[in-house]
């Protein structure tokens, strides 16, 4: 499953942070399949907006899972 779920409904898109066990700590692959949804959805025909939605979970952190992170 994916670290992200994405849905555009009625040219509203909901990205959807989905990792609720690690408490939605920022992973690279969250990072990186968030960089590719922005640029898709910036693309997107009739996408007017975009929403983030996470669990109530939430923790502002890195995960340690990261080697590098995906901005260098």
């Amino acid at each position: 499953m994916s670290d992200v779920l994405a849905e555009i409904d009625g040219g509203v898109a909901t990205l959807t942070l989905n990792r609720s066990r690690q408490r939605n700590a920022f992973s690279g692959a969250m990072g990186r399949r968030l960089g590719e949804l922005y640029r898709d959805l910036d693309a997107a025909e009739g996408v007017r907006a975009y929403l983030e939605h996470r669990d109530p979970r939430w923790t502002a952190r890195l995960s340690t899972e990261w080697k590098e992170l995906p901005w260098e």
